[in-house]
């Protein structure tokens, strides 16, 4: 089975007849692809725990599947912001992926909408209380950004 994990990666966990096997799929930007077979005979213990691994990580990656779920978050964390406000703390995005964005999150349960009536309308978004068991990932991703930012300029590499 062929799971996407992102735009860059995909890993397929493929079974044979009579042994277990796994495939890594690497797709990097651009329209190139790769494909490394590792022939590694996987116990049934072990399938069992790359199905898994591989079933959380593509849930993960389908609640925070795009470049601005982890900033949106990040700005609703300081307080409860209405729609321009948000517009304006995440810097490059559009107010029409804006809308489409803060939807999905209050789909996953991870902000709440409030309207206030009365002229004029109020909107305010604010992240729940479950939103904070992403702090711990939005950590670990900065460090690991910062991280790799270092280590591509230590190679003369700068980002587009």
């Amino acid at each position: 089975m062929l799971l996407t994990l992102s735009h860059q990666l995909a890993v397929c966990s493929a079974r044979f007849p009579s042994t277990d096997y796994q495939l890594v799929v690497w797709l990097p930007s651009g329209n190139q692809l790769f494909i490394f077979p590792l022939f590694l005979p996987m116990t049934s213990s072990q399938t069992a725990q790359c199905d898994q691994t591989m079933r959380a990580l593509r849930h993960a990656s389908l609640v925070l599947n795009s470049k601005w779920k982890l900033p949106i978050i990040v700005a609703l964390r300081t307080g409860t912001q209405h729609f321009r406000g948000l517009e304006r703390s995440v810097t490059g995005i559009s107010t029409k992926v804006l809308a489409k964005e803060l939807k999905d999150l209050e789909a996953q349960q991870l902000i709440v909408r409030t309207v206030r009536p009365g002229p004029p309308v109020i909107v305010e978004y604010q992240v729940l209380p479950y939103a904070h068991s992403l702090d711990p990932v939005i950590e670990v991703l900065k460090t690991w950004g910062q991280q790799h930012q270092q280590h591509l300029e230590a190679l003369g590499i700068t980002e587009p």
